[in-house]
């Protein structure tokens, strides 16, 4: 059952180039300025590459230095685009 999701994503052109290298590696590392939209462009890189992977069970990892960082910086956006996906 395939469906359709939108998301409400634009892209400043720091994070069209982040996107557009993590598309063809399975590995990425990101080095850019404070506050360049890092954070958002990997969270939505995530959800959309698990949307579209046909595997059973994939997994997926957003790593930072500590467990507590990586929550509270990438757990809000992550609900957030994932909230509407059925």
């Amino acid at each position: 059952m395939n469906q359709t999701v939108f998301f409400r994503f634009r892209p400043r052109e720091s994070q069209r180039e982040m996107l557009k290298g993590m598309r063809s590696r399975r590995w990425s590392v990101i080095v850019a300025h404070r506050r360049a939209g890092k954070t958002v462009a990997v969270t939505v890189h995530l959800v959309l590459a698990a949307l579209r992977n046909t595997l059973i069970r994939p997994r997926y990892a957003y790593i930072a230095p500590f467990y507590a960082q990586a929550k509270s910086v990438a757990w809000d956006y992550l609900l957030h685009y994932a909230r509407k996906i059925p």
